[in-house]
């Protein structure tokens, strides 16, 4: 299947630009944070999640809130989407920079 995707979608004429990174981690919303915790060797809270059926709990690094919330999150799709969803938009929209203006719903 991936490919059949290949062959059908991309050329070896096709390029990918990468002109931005967004990042959304245990150490904050955006890059400089990510950063910062890996330069100053930063040890993130771990904690427990108790799941069922476990015997043993799942070690986590949760995803701490953002200083503000984005305005992105009143967006009716993802004030129901899931955490993993917010996170994937935030750390694009950090990517796209100030183009962000750009896009439209």
């Amino acid at each position: 299947m991936r490919r059949l995707f290949s062959k059908i979608f991309m050329s070896a004429s096709d390029k990918i630009f990468i002109c931005g990174t967004g990042a959304v981690s245990p150490a904050g919303w955006s890059v400089s944070n990510l950063c910062e915790a890996f330069a100053k060797n930063i040890s993130l809270p771990i904690q427990d999640l108790q799941r069922p059926s476990w015997e043993k709990p799942l070690r986590v690094k949760n995803v701490p809130p953002p200083v503000s919330r984005p305005a992105f999150l009143a967006h009716p799709r993802l004030r129901r989407s899931t955490a993993i969803a917010q996170f994937a938009v935030g750390a694009a929209i950090e990517a796209i920079g100030e183009d962000v203006s750009q896009i439209q719903s």
